[in-house]
């Protein structure tokens, strides 16, 4: 029986580890050649080795951010993939949904956005491969094919446009078309206005008919360019009267009164634009998701400040809806026109617009509910 027993005791580790003199995450080693690159030299190096060029790999959003000028804008970040089949390899695929939508921050592999490469307007489709090796979900194929390229909206269907491009939220946007209806309202009462439609005219004789009916007391312009034969005429009653006459005698099939409370897209709305610019420059308006084709220039939309100023501008300038469809034809040749909204009057000024054009309206929820899960 021993006398003596010697217990050994676990050297205690120190309170604070030593710390290390080079800091966390200053370098990589390439996989390659094995040289030792300082992150911001490889950042630098648009992540390539400058010894042996190897590429390390670039996530989405990083390859995007390399990629546009500036600020992007994503398409469907809320869209996320699912597993229908019930598929199964070594894990349930929902498992492995889970463990990369908690890894990555991503709802699925396939990440797109817009906006610009060298000022030209750009949607980049960039798949993300640490989200389970790039897999191609469910969703894919609806963020690629499902892409709108851009939106419009005749008169207070701008609006409407941006909504859907998810600029202005559908409050904020109900209380602008219902500041705008005011304004509007007060400046027809101001000075009473009128408008006609004009058939079966081509626009310059309308807006030549307008010039040569107008005087210094009293105005008529063409605010609504429907169609290429389709012109809508506004201003002072018996200015519009003048014009209405002068179409008839250039050959209009007919010229229709309207019944409107003002003459709206005139001159005569001029008073209703300071308070319109106020009350837009108040609302949390945001960035596009695609652009929006202004009715005042028929030209794309993308940046906040021009977007403001021009919804503005519409209350006194014509909705030029001729340039306008041309406009979207041109930035995407051979895409599905989408209306969204009762009827299908802009689907019938389309066709006379564009020929060919392809079109799809929904005008109900259940609709448009069969419309995307189709």
């Amino acid at each position: 029986m021993a006398w003596f027993k010697k217990t050994r005791k676990p050297i205690a580790a120190g309170s604070k580890a030593k710390a290390s003199r080079v800091p966390e995450g200053l370098w990589v080693k390439c996989p390659d050649c094995s040289q030792v690159i300082y992150n911001k030299d490889l950042t630098a190096n648009l992540n390539v080795c400058p010894k042996c060029a190897h590429h390390f790999r670039i996530g989405a959003i990083e390859r995007l951010r390399m990629l546009f000028d500036g600020g992007w804008v994503e398409h469907d970040p809320g869209l996320v993939s699912t597993d229908p089949l019930h598929f199964v390899d070594t894990k349930p695929y929902k498992q492995r949904l889970r463990a990369s939508i908690e890894s990555t921050g991503l709802k699925d592999a396939l990440v797109v956005a817009s906006g610009r490469i060298e000022g030209v307007d750009a949607i980049v489709a960039a798949m993300e491969y640490s989200f389970i090796g790039g897999s191609m979900g469910v969703v894919v194929g609806e963020k690629i094919a499902g892409t709108p390229v851009a939106g419009a909206g005749h008169s207070l269907g701008e609006y409407s446009a941006y909504v859907t491009a998810g600029a202005l939220k559908p409050a904020d946007a109900a209380k602008l078309v219902r500041r705008r209806g005011e304004l509007m309202q007060k400046a027809g009462d101001e000075r009473r206005g009128t408008m006609a439609a004009v058939l079966g005219l081509p626009t310059k004789e309308v807006e030549a008919a307008c010039a040569e009916a107008s005087q210094q007391a009293s105005v008529a312009v063409a605010a609504n360019i429907n169609a290429p034969d389709q012109t809508v005429i506004s201003g002072d009653p018996e200015a519009v009267t003048r014009a209405g006459d002068a179409c008839k005698k250039r050959g209009a099939k007919r010229v229709i009164a309207l019944k409107v409370s003002g003459a709206f897209h005139s001159p005569l709305m001029e008073p209703a634009v300071a308070g319109l610019r106020e009350a837009l420059a108040a609302a949390e308006f945001g960035a596009a998701r695609f652009p929006v084709i202004a009715n005042a220039t028929a030209r794309p939309v993308d940046r906040r400040e021009q977007a403001l100023e021009l919804l503005a501008d519409q209350l006194t300038a014509p909705v030029r809806w001729v340039e306008c469809m041309r406009m979207a034809a041109e930035l995407a040749p051979g895409a599905t026109f989408v209306e969204i909204g009762p009827g299908t009057v802009l689907s019938g000024l389309l066709k006379r617009i564009v020929s060919g054009a392809t079109t799809v309206a929904l005008g109900t929820a259940d609709e448009v509910e069969r419309f995307l899960n189709g």
